[in-house]
């Protein structure tokens, strides 16, 4: 990723190296003709009326063109900024979150997951937000109590 511009509202160029290595286009096109394979049999084959992009009748030189013209990721981005103890090198945040070197910054999404889960990420996202939530309001009640105790109201003896 790199600016586009010094205008901080223009959006940065991105660049996610896709297809870079030659090898990986013919892994992309050898996973899709696997897949041509595994569709073409029953049951699934009986639900499937054609290919549309980019055909079934394409060779092999034209099924890597049409992966370089097309690149794609997986979406859900996991483990950009993976949680673990501060002597990892690799490790943003630690158990609870919060970034290493930096008190009360927080991140809560699925970059935190060390590695990606094999089941969706969505729902381990909310868990993992649901956990780091639960511990935040317990520790800013904590201190908030704390700072209330040193607190008497005027004219009282409340606190």
């Amino acid at each position: 990723m790199r600016l586009a511009s010094p205008n901080p509202k223009e959006a940065p160029l991105i660049d996610l190296g896709l297809y870079k290595d030659p090898d990986d286009v013919r892994k992309v096109a050898k996973a899709l003709r696997i897949a041509r394979e595994l569709a073409a049999t029953s049951p699934l084959s009986d639900l499937i009326v054609t290919e549309l992009k980019p055909g079934n009748h394409v060779s092999d030189v034209e099924l890597e063109a049409a992966v370089r013209a097309a690149p794609s990721h997986y979406n859900h981005a996991a483990s950009t900024c993976r949680m673990g103890p501060s002597t990892d090198a690799m490790a943003v945040v630690d158990n609870h979150c919060e970034v290493h070197g930096l008190k009360n910054l927080f991140v809560v999404d699925a970059s935190v997951m060390p590695l990606i889960t094999r089941v969706p990420t969505n729902p381990t996202t909310i868990l993992i937000a649901e956990r780091v939530s639960d511990w935040l309001v317990t520790r800013f009640r904590a201190q908030r109590g704390a700072i209330m105790s040193d607190c008497t109201f005027e004219g009282t003896n409340e606190r």
